[in-house]
């Protein structure tokens, strides 16, 4: 289970997603805990990349690359490869 990085500072989609900053700090701590009650390994994208300044939300093209590589690793490690 991977769970996302927090928003950024949002742009165009600050109506829309309003108090989305303040709940993004807390995704990490839900989703470590739904990981080990279905028994899923769990990534936290947030100690690894963050979300873009240009919206908020989205990934730049580097960022995909970087969390790309890391969960290639942990698929590594579960496969013992």
């Amino acid at each position: 289970m991977i769970c996302p990085p927090p928003t950024a500072q949002l742009s165009g989609f600050a109506a829309l997603f309003a108090g989305a900053g303040e709940k993004s700090l807390t995704f990490a701590a839900h989703y470590r805990r739904e990981a080990a009650l279905r028994g899923c390994a769990f990534l936290d994208a947030g100690q690894i990349i963050g979300s873009s300044e240009r919206d908020g939300i989205h990934f730049e093209v580097e960022v995909h690359q970087t969390l790309g590589r890391a969960v290639t690793r942990i698929v590594q490690e579960l496969l013992g490869a």
